[in-house]
């Protein structure tokens, strides 16, 4: 059956264990963790993919970037820090949302997985810093951020995402003071992971868009898209994880029919409105550098389909081009999720391939087979 006509959402098998929690938000396990041997098996992919994919800003170059910004155009250098500055602060609730969701979470393995995508997150946050150091002075690089804190479209776009996140730390609180049943919170925690999979897979991935255009359009900032490189490898592996912690939380904490048919009519609609402000935010921000409006409109609703896909849901836009592996994007094609994950790719522009993997153990690298599991 295919994605579009999914009537009800996929979910996942586990392991039956002797070590670990019956549930995901029970705290009947042994406090002990063996990743030879856990319920959810693709937790331990996502944990040693992670893992191995470490770096820190401070390792990209950025001399040349510190003068293409200089002799850039100011509409260019306004969407540039613009851009940095709505990505440091969706990254700076995102590293606290993994923090809690990694508290919540019994199930050793999956609560690691968070601590990782936390700690990632923080990374990230630092990276945006680390691009405007030289660039900026310390009042312009305050100046910029609040201007991007205030700048309203990109709140009216994270708004969405944001007050659902702040009901699951609500409803966090009330469980944790068992002023919440186990099950209203797993499926209180269902919508935050939807939200959190938008936030990463879709809030994200517009602004990368930009900076890639700005290399690809204008061959200048090659060090800040060589970070967002990073980054969106790193978000890659986070919602795909986001969207096995959905279909493992309703595997474990499983909803009636009338249950799912409203949290699926919920998260497909919560989609819709997410990549309709997006879009509006991406041409808002994109007529600075002049970017084409058909190409941000389909890219929008082409990721709003591959983050369904991700949590079991149907496809919210059939109508769009959709293949999960395929950008629908010609010149973004080197920049594929499935591209930048597979540890090493050739440089679209130069021709010169890029390392991205530190680890040296193949046990850990992602398969063709590994990918058609993460990609459903």
């Amino acid at each position: 059956m295919g994605t579009e006509n999914r009537k009800r959402i996929k979910l996942l098998n586990p392991k039956a264990t002797t070590l670990y929690p019956t549930k995901m938000l029970s705290n009947d396990g042994l406090n002990s963790v063996n990743w030879n041997d856990i319920r959810y098996p693709q937790f331990g992919q996502y944990y040693h993919n992670m893992l191995e994919k470490f770096w820190i800003p401070e390792e990209v170059k950025m001399g040349k970037d510190n003068l293409d910004y200089i002799s850039a155009s100011e509409d260019i250098k306004e969407a540039y820090k613009l851009g940095l500055g709505n990505l440091t602060a969706i990254d700076v609730v995102q590293t606290r949302m993994a923090n809690i969701i990694s508290l919540a979470i019994t199930d050793p393995a999956i609560s690691a997985c968070y601590a990782v995508v936390a700690q990632q997150e923080a990374v990230h946050a630092q990276s945006y810093s680390y691009a405007k150091q030289d660039k900026l002075s310390i009042t312009e690089q305050n100046e910029s951020f609040k201007n991007s804190v205030s700048y309203e479209t990109a709140m009216n776009r994270n708004q969405l995402v944001i007050d659902v996140l702040e009901e699951v730390e609500d409803a966090y609180k009330l469980f944790m003071f068992n002023e919440l049943s186990e099950k209203e919170f797993a499926h209180k925690l269902a919508k935050g992971v939807v939200s959190v999979s938008v936030l990463e897979g879709i809030n994200f991935y517009s602004t990368f868009m930009m900076f890639y255009y700005l290399k690809h359009r204008y061959g200048i900032l090659d060090g800040t898209a060589q970070i967002i490189t990073y980054i969106h490898r790193d978000e890659f592996t986070h919602s795909y994880l986001s969207g096995h912690t959905h279909r493992a939380l309703l595997t474990d904490y499983p909803m009636t029919k009338e249950e799912e048919d409203e949290h699926m009519e919920w998260a497909l609609n919560f989609i819709k409105e997410n990549v309709k402000r997006e879009i509006e935010y991406g041409l808002d921000l994109f007529t600075k550098v002049k970017a084409k409006p058909s190409e941000i409109d389909t890219y929008c609703h082409w990721l709003g389909n591959i983050r369904a896909q991700a949590l079991g849901l149907p496809l919210p836009f059939p109508d769009y081009p959709y293949t999960a592996d395929e950008n629908p994007i010609p010149w973004m094609k080197a920049f594929s999720d499935k591209r930048l994950d597979s540890g090493k790719k050739t440089d679209f522009f130069e021709s010169v391939p890029t390392q991205y993997s530190k680890a040296t153990s193949e046990s850990t690298d992602l398969s063709d087979d590994d990918f058609e599991e993460l990609e459903f």
